[in-house]
This record gives structure tokens, C-alpha cells and sequence, in this order.
């Protein structure tokens, strides 16, 4: 016998399926790109201003070991940071490409 949330979940999962070949799915990817292309361009611009403000921390080291190392973190976070917004722009055209 079929309870409810067996019911209901059967729903769900059948709307699910068929939902993406519907015309609405096209806003839905439209709408998930936007929202990646807008966080994609945010993480760039957080990223250029890690990267100045790693220079900045190497330019005011004046050789104090402490502050080197400081800068030199900083440096390595900004090229983590590089990796992963180019990467997810790269994903974001793969993803997008292999939609439509």
C-alpha cells in the first residue's frame, strides 16, 4: 500500500524528471547561469583585490621576516583563488555547452 510520503515523493520525483524537458527548463538554466555568472565575476574582483593587497604586503615588508611570510600566504591564497575562479568559469562553459 502507498502511503502518503510515498505518494508524495513519487510526485516529486516524477516532476523532477519530466520538468527539465518542459520549455520552462530554459529559464531555470538561464536564471542558474545568471546567478553563476554574477558570483563568478564577484570572486574575480575579490581576487584582483587579494592580489593587490599582496603586493602591497610585500612592498611594506621592509624585511621583517614576519610580515615576508605574511605576504608570502597572502600570495599563495590569491593564486588558490585564481585556480578556482578560472576553473569554475572553464565548469560554467562546459556545463552551459553541454546544455544547449
Amino acid at each position: 500500500m502507498l502511503t502518503n510520503k510515498k505518494i508524495l515523493f513519487l510526485s516529486l520525483l516524477g516532476i523532477i524528471l519530466i520538468f527539465p524537458i518542459s520549455a520552462h527548463a530554459k529559464i531555470i538554466v538561464d536564471m542558474v547561469t545568471s546567478v553563476a555568472t554574477v558570483i563568478t565575476t564577484v570572486a574575480g574582483i575579490v581576487t584582483v583585490v587579494c592580489w593587490v593587497i599582496t603586493g602591497l604586503l610585500f612592498l611594506t615588508a621592509a624585511g621583517d621576516p614576519g610580515r615576508i611570510g605574511l605576504a608570502k600566504k597572502m600570495a599563495f591564497t590569491s593564486i588558490i583563488g585564481t585556480a578556482l575562479v578560472i576553473l569554475s568559469g572553464v565548469a560554467m562553459n562546459m556545463i552551459n555547452s553541454a546544455l544547449f
